[in-house]
């Protein structure tokens, strides 16, 4: 049977760097919100109907991406926080 192995620190690491990367979106997602709010706020017409519609369905698609980093970086936490008590249950046994 195959050895189960993961570097805690590695995977901290990794968390982290899936957080960073989800508030830098975060950032960039807030910044485009408030220019696309002003740039509606003066256009009228059928194309600015589509243009909202598509724009709505992207940044939905943002934010979904963005949970799903948060989800993999706190399973990543939750990982390294498990494999590191089985590293101290065993050493104790």
């Amino acid at each position: 049977m195959p050895a189960i192995s993961l570097d805690p620190d590695q995977a901290r690491a990794t968390a982290s760097a899936f957080d960073s990367s989800r508030s830098n979106i975060e950032s960039s997602l807030s910044t485009m919100m408030s220019s696309v709010s002003q740039v509606l706020s003066t256009w009228n017409g059928q194309s600015r109907q589509q243009f909202e519609n598509e724009w709505e369905q992207w940044s939905q698609r943002l934010r979904n991406m963005m949970e799903e980093l948060q989800g993999l970086a706190n399973g990543l936490r939750r990982e390294a926080d498990e494999f590191e008590a089985a590293d101290r249950s065993f050493l104790s046994a």
